[in-house]
């Protein structure tokens, strides 16, 4: 409960920074214990994710997430708890919401959403 508020809370204030016309958001990184990067679409460098200061980033549908090497990196996507463990294996950030998302899940999403 204490993770879903932290989450609406962070996104409130990136929606107040961020206009209406932005891309839609699929997700937000929850923690890192890995080293990490983000892979935006092709043609661009990846992006190193810090573990303090990329817990919370929003994730956009293109882009990708990977364990450069041993940990694990938790996400939420489009409403699911997404673990990522394999190292040098991208996570890519779907555009498509999936269909059957529980109530639960329809709520998290719901909060990433108001972007």
């Amino acid at each position: 409960m204490k993770l879903l508020f932290f989450a609406i809370t962070i996104l409130s204030l990136l929606a107040v920074g961020r206009g209406a016309s932005g891309p839609n958001v699929a997700g937000i990184i929850e923690s890192i214990s890995c080293p990490a990067e983000l892979v935006q679409p092709p043609g661009e460098k990846p992006i190193p994710l810090d573990r303090k200061r990329d817990k919370g980033r929003i994730l956009f549908p293109g882009e990708s997430v990977l364990c450069t090497s041993k940990g694990s990196m938790h996400l939420m996507v489009f409403g699911r708890d997404v673990t990522i463990s394999k190292p040098g294996i991208p996570y890519p950030i779907p555009y498509v919401r999936p269909r059957n998302l529980s109530d639960e899940e329809q709520m998290r999403q719901s909060a990433l959403g108001r972007l």
